[in-house]
């Protein structure tokens, strides 16, 4: 027989009466019996299998059985008895976990790493953790964001003994190895170039106070993120150290303007004799400069560059001196024999010679004697004086007249 058509009313009535609260209420009150049954059964089996453990390749867990350690699980699929019966604690003991110390209470200072270049005046910086600030031996502040970085050797030993406390325990430890350094090195120690002998040391201290605790963990670093002042004066700080390093470019350049000055002075021989001769804390005495200054067999030596030319130009112009005066000696020597012979006519033409040009230039005024027996002249005002002239005695026998100026 055909089966009747259904129109969609119908089906959607069928619907809503299947999903009506009040349908499975009067169902499950009609079987209540079989229904609690159910449930007892589903919860059960939700409770035996609420410790099934499936671990990947880097974890490992710890079974408790009533408060005691009773397994270590490996890396798999494990069925253990559900609580209370059992506490499984999975841990993952070759991931590198770290502590950290004096880092920004509100940013990760692994993130944040605070430089000389910058402001120093970020969120960031304005919280820290406590055991950041430090009193250094030269009784300074400073700031001291160190890492501690470990894993886990021994999993039981971790999880009864350390627990969540290991990473207080170890801040504890990280800090007071800080400030065991920190009164044994000055600030500059800490800034400069000491920063890794230190941080070395900090290592090897803080190895040496987690040996003796039971927590179950290998140390694996320590760093020092960031060193700095406080950070209220990192600002002067930082302007010291540029004007430190202008200072040390200053010297710098200078010492290489000096080096070429020195070089171009007395040349590359002389100025190498000369460094080791320093070195060796050697006097360099008058024999050393005559040995550089000697020419040797091919007429150079071992002094050269602008010292070198100042030499050659003395020993040019000593050379023309000489010259000029054998010249003026040689003529004076063909003189002096005329001078002998006729001795005024020399010493009258020397006169003549030294009147002429005392007289150069200056108004004359001739007076015969024979017109006026004596006669008295001012010239000019009497402060002022002739200019005192050496004039050579006139010879036995001069003019007969007299010239007045």
């Amino acid at each position: 027989t055909p089966k009747p058509h259904v129109s969609w009313n119908e089906r959607l009535d069928l619907v809503a009466t299947w999903l009506s609260p009040s349908t499975w209420v009067f169902a499950i009150l009609g079987r209540w019996r079989l229904w609690s049954r159910l449930a007892l059964a589903g919860a059960g089996l939700c409770w035996l299998c609420s410790q099934v453990v499936w671990l990947s390749g880097d974890e490992q867990a710890v079974v408790s059985r009533c408060g005691r350690h009773h397994a270590t699980l490996q890396p798999g699929l494990h069925w253990r008895w559900p609580r209370p019966l059992e506490q499984v604690h999975r841990e993952r003991p070759d991931q590198l976990r770290s502590v950290l110390v004096g880092a920004p209470t509100d940013a990760d200072p692994v993130g944040d790493v605070i430089e000389w270049t910058s402001d120093h005046d970020s969120p960031s910086d304005r919280g820290l953790a406590p055991g950041g600030v430090l009193v250094t031996a030269d009784e300074v502040l400073v700031d001291v964001t160190a890492e501690l970085q470990y894993r886990i050797a021994d999993l039981p030993t971790f999880v009864y003994r350390g627990g969540t406390e290991v990473d207080a325990i170890l801040q504890s430890e990280l800090e007071g190895a800080l400030r065991e350094l920190a009164a044994r090195y000055r600030l500059d120690d800490w800034l400069t170039d000491r920063r890794a002998e230190i941080q070395r040391r900090c290592e090897a201290s803080l190895a040496d106070r987690i040996q003796f605790l039971p927590l179950g963990i290998d140390l694996v670093s320590v760093q020092f993120l960031d060193v700095h002042p406080p950070r209220p004066v990192v600002a002067d700080y930082r302007a010291v150290a540029d004007a430190l390093e202008q200072q040390s470019q200053l010297r710098n350049t200078a010492e290489a303007a000096a080096e070429r000055q020195l070089l171009s002075a007395v040349g590359e021989k002389v100025l190498l004799d000369w460094r080791s001769r320093i070195a060796a804390d050697v006097e360099i005495d008058p024999a050393t400069w005559n040995n550089w200054i000697t020419t040797d067999a091919a007429g150079g030596m071992s002094l050269s560059g602008t010292a070198a030319a100042l030499i050659h130009t003395a020993h040019a112009a000593a050379a023309e001196t000489r010259s000029l005066a054998g010249a003026r000696a040689a003529r004076l020597q063909e003189v002096t024999p005329v001078h002998q012979a006729q001795p005024q006519t020399t010493w009258g033409q020397l006169y003549w010679k030294q009147l002429q040009d005392s007289l150069a230039g200056r108004a004359l005024t001739i007076v015969d004697p024979t017109a006026v027996r004596q006669q008295q002249w001012w010239i000019g005002s009497p402060e002022e004086s002739l200019p005192k002239t050496a004039i050579p005695p006139p010879m036995p026998t001069g003019a007969t007249h007299s010239n007045d100026q």
